[in-house]
């Protein structure tokens, strides 16, 4: 009898452990994979000495790779071999499947048995010969496991009963000499995948399916993958082409239907459904799939992919996803702000506007070309489809749902699939737009680049036009909700136009370089002005100013309000959230400090000023979207949830004045030591300490100086991520305040 080369699922039953507790955490399906945050280890960079196979994280919060090379511990950091205390070795060098349990301990299924490991101490199971393909632990606690190429009577399915294994086969009268991926489903059925059918087993009763299918392949391939779908069904991944990804729906095989994807011919090795049901594909030879609702995502080692053949996936307990190909590990991590560029379908990395339309279009200002975002598909209006012209400048949508698209040195309206132009009285373009706007009695505004005039327009004609002499060269503009525009003109002050008359409000800044980037107009007509020196609030005729006091840094270039009536800020540093209350209490006390939240650069805001109008735009679904003159930016606010969960800390080294300290727990540093430092994993922490310093494991004493009205000193817990984190980032971090 032949024995198939089998690869290994990640057992599935492993993720519902960690899911129940944590779903709020996940990659969102919403965007694409490329718009991940993704970190790559390679092999031949040096990561690993042997292709990783598995991964897990216990308890503690640790992650833990198999490889061909042996165990690895991840702390956040770096991956580091795994040694025994006590001598014992594991009875196979190669690690093919990893379980994290419910009680902490680590279950390591290597070439050549199934071994356990809990607080550092190892324990082989002796009757479990042959390599482990995957472990599992069921709703009941039992642990389960798979094998093939065992030594005694074959017996494909076992299960850890005491210090032995009590293996089930071909004596129990089923065809299950090996054992492959597993899983269990929410009735306690547990299926097995072999190379000539897939088992539901349960107690003494089991049922085949697909064995006609595989008769042809002779034991070479056969059930490679499982998952489960949320509505009870089966996803089951084949190896050979033909057969590829199928779905069991109440025990009849039916094909599985991808979007652009013929399944039938993919060559699957394994399976994975996350926290929000999207189902992740790994493939013999062209990366990784991710299907979810009616849209196909494929990412392989061309977009960064570590590799092709993709071993395996996991979801940690923060909601990233691990992928194991036979040339390295990659990390897939949410990104708070996701990116639009070339790569997503853009047409250029030149975004100058972004308008969200009121039927949810998001309408993209760029170099030769209107890109439309609809959905998750984007498309390019170029000059073969009728776009008059090369660049789109500014952007706007009237009453009517009309958009209204400056391109080059015209403006026109786009409705029904064409471009009308809006031309000067004397049959010349309008100009270079660089904003507009409409007021409360439809008047269409616009600003005109070149000759410096602002445009009145009228039922698409128009019909005043104001020179610089009349109406100052206006920078930005934004409609009154009671009448009227607000103008941010050139020479930094504000100004509102209504019934014919123009009044300008100076804005006191004494600095010759004070800019006007952009204007937000509240219901009861308070204005906010972003400048590049700091945040500005104009309400019946008082002015106030955030900035420095408050704001982690000054030049604002926008300025929207979210579905809860946060401000966000898109600043030169970054993303600034600032709740409505606390945004009522600094009105009243200007000089309190304003507690905010700022996403930056790590979290994938990649902020910067745009030339044309609007920069920011709020879509219906709440989404907050941002052009920086390269490319397009969005964060959902609805999703930005606190990752809460306490990462695992080991102190290895404590440094007090250049001086070594062994890391105990009953160590107490005493007043007279200036300066500390603490490694943890890696990464070095500084900090200065105004007492004794009772050190404990996972804790350190840190001063507070800069932190508002945080205490001078306070315990704190340091987060040793597990996920990677840069050096700078990882020293600014803190978790349980």
């Amino acid at each position: 009898m032949k024995e198939m080369k089998m690869r290994r699922s990640i057992p599935v039953g492993l993720l519902a452990l960690s899911a129940a507790s944590n779903a709020a955490y996940a990659l969102d399906p919403g965007v694409r994979i490329s718009q991940y945050a993704h970190t790559v280890w390679r092999m031949q960079e040096g990561a690993f000495s042997g292709t990783p196979h598995a991964v897990a994280q216990t308890a503690d919060g640790y992650l833990w790779i198999g490889t061909d090379s042996g165990l690895f511990k991840f702390d956040g950091v770096r991956f580091v071999p795994w040694e025994p205390l006590d001598g014992k070795r594991l009875a196979g060098p190669s690690i093919y499947s990893l379980l994290g349990g419910s009680d902490g301990t680590l279950w390591i299924g290597s070439s050549a048995g199934l071994a356990s490991l809990r607080n550092n101490n190892l324990f082989n199971f002796e009757n479990a010969h042959g390599r482990i393909n995957a472990i599992l632990q069921d709703h009941a606690g039992q642990i389960w496991a798979t094998r093939s190429r065992p030594r005694e009577s074959p017996g494909g399915l076992c299960q850890a009963a005491g210090q032995e294994l009590q293996c089930f086969g071909t004596a129990n009268g089923m065809d299950l000499a090996f054992g492959g991926p597993l899983l269990e489903d929410n009735l306690g059925n547990l299926w097995v995948g072999s190379s000539r059918e897939l088992l539901r087993w349960k107690s003494t009763d089991w049922n085949a399916y697909f064995q006609k299918q595989l008769k042809q392949y002779a034991a070479l391939s056969g059930v490679e993958a499982l998952a489960p779908d949320e509505n009870g069904t089966l996803w089951v991944g084949f190896g050979k082409k033909g057969l590829g990804l199928q779905k069991l729906v109440q025990g009849v095989p039916k094909a599985a239907v991808l979007p652009g994807v013929d399944a039938s011919n993919l060559q699957v090795t394994t399976l994975f459904v996350d926290r929000d049901q999207a189902l992740w594909i790994g493939t013999f030879d062209d990366g990784v799939y991710r299907f979810h609702g009616d849209s196909v995502d494929h990412f392989r080692s061309e977009d960064g992919l570590s590799g092709n053949t993709v071993d395996g996936f996991f979801e940690d307990r923060e909601g990233n996803l691990w992928v194991l190909t036979t040339k390295g590990v990659d990390i897939f991590r949410a990104n708070r702000v996701a990116s639009f560029s070339v790569r997503e379908g853009l047409a250029a990395d030149l975004v100058d506007s972004v308008l969200a339309s009121r039927d949810g279009t998001i309408w993209i200002g760029n170099h030769e070309a209107l890109d439309v975002l609809r959905g998750e598909r984007v498309s390019s209006i170029r000059e073969r489809e009728g776009l008059p012209g090369h660049r789109v400048t500014s952007l706007f949508e009237d009453h009517a749902g009309r958009i209204w698209v400056g391109v080059d040195d015209l403006l026109t309206i786009y409705q029904q699939g064409r471009f009308h132009r809006v031309d000067r009285p004397d049959g010349s373009p309008l100009g270079i737009v660089r904003t507009m706007t409409e007021d409360t009695d439809q008047n269409i505004w616009a600003v005109d680049v070149r000759d410096r005039l602002l445009f009145r327009i009228r039922d698409q004609h128009v019909s005043q036009a104001f020179t610089p002499s009349q109406i100052p060269y206006t920078k930005v503009l934004a409609a009154d909700p009671t009448g009227g525009i607000w103008l941010g003109l050139i020479n930094g002050n504000l100004a509102r136009y209504r019934n014919g008359k123009l009044e300008i409000f100076p804005l006191n800044q004494s600095s010759p370089d004070f800019s006007i980037n952009g204007l937000l107009v509240d219901e009861e007509s308070s204005v906010w002005v972003a400048t590049n020196s700091g945040l500005l609030r104009w309400k019946a005729g008082t002015l106030n100013t955030l900035s420095k006091n408050s704001l982690p840094c000054q030049e604002i270039f926008a300025a929207v309000r979210d579905n809860d009536k946060k401000l966000w800020l898109y600043t030169r540093c970054g993303l600034i959230a600032i709740s409505e209350s606390e945004l009522k209490r600094w009105w009243q006390q200007p000089e309190r400090l304003v507690r905010t939240r700022i996403l930056d650069v790590f979290d994938g805001a990649q902020p910067s000023i745009s030339t044309f109008q609007p920069q920011v735009s709020k879509s219906p679904d709440g989404r907050l979207w941002f052009a920086n003159d390269t490319v397009l930016q969005v964060v959902d606010p609805a999703r930005l949830h606190e990752n809460s969960i306490a990462p695992p800390v080991d102190i290895e080294e404590v440094v007090a004045d250049r001086k070594n300290y062994p890391p105990k727990l009953d160590l107490v540093l005493s007043r007279a030591h200036s300066r500390h430092r603490n490694r943890l994993h890696g990464a070095e922490f500084f900090d200065s300490a105004e007492g004794p310093v009772p050190l404990q494991t996972g804790w350190t004493r840190s001063g507070m100086a800069g932190r508002g009205d945080a205490p001078a000193s306070l315990l704190q817990r340091f987060a040793a991520w597990s996920v990677p984190v840069p050096r700078d980032r990882l020293q600014r971090r803190r978790l349980m305040e």
